[in-house]
């Protein structure tokens, strides 16, 4: 259903999950949601759940959330706010998506598509070093397209503490 705000910008108002009503206000907004529902339409039933949702970051935006039944399965945290997309997946891997000189809508929706298929298909790994309990680290590896990408994540910590490293390798949302 599409609206007028009151800048006089068509938004488009999607529900989804569980059925909360989301205004989507920019381009890339409408775009990477119309990707990740092409997604979920084609994952068996009750592999994940996909929800829809304003943010709670006072700066506005949206969160799509993609929460694999399998608990094997990395969860996908994508949050977009105006042409900037941050995706949180798995336990601590993070990832900026911009759309600017170098991006286009369709060129930056279509990275999110990969890495999210990536995550989907299993072809996702994490490595996690802690500090009392805490993510400290975190690299995440995934194949797309025949090549590896990198996810990179660090805290400031106390060097001189011992960190405990994990690995995880996560399975495909469909078995």
């Amino acid at each position: 259903m599409a609206r007028r705000c009151a800048s006089g910008m068509a938004s488009l108002y999607s529900s989804i999950g569980d059925r909360m009503m989301v205004r989507i206000q920019s381009e890339f907004e409408q775009e990477v949601c119309r990707m990740y529902e092409r997604l979920f339409s084609k994952l068996p039933k009750g592999a994940a759940t996909l929800t829809i949702r304003p943010s709670i970051d006072p700066a506005g935006g949206i969160d799509v959330l993609v929460v694999p039944t399998n608990p094997r399965s990395a969860p996908i945290n994508t949050h977009i706010l105006g042409e900037t997309a941050y995706m949180r997946i798995g336990q601590s891997s993070l990832s900026e998506i911009l759309i600017g000189p170098k991006a286009t809508t369709a060129e930056a929706t279509d990275t999110i598509r990969q890495m999210s298929e990536a995550v989907i298909d299993g072809r996702f790994s994490e490595d996690l070093w802690f500090d009392r309990g805490r993510v400290v680290k975190a690299i995440g590896t995934m194949k797309l397209s025949g090549r590896k990408g990198r996810l990179r994540y660090q805290k400031l910590f106390n060097p001189l503490t011992s960190k405990a490293k994990q690995h995880f390798d996560y399975a495909p949302y469909a078995t």
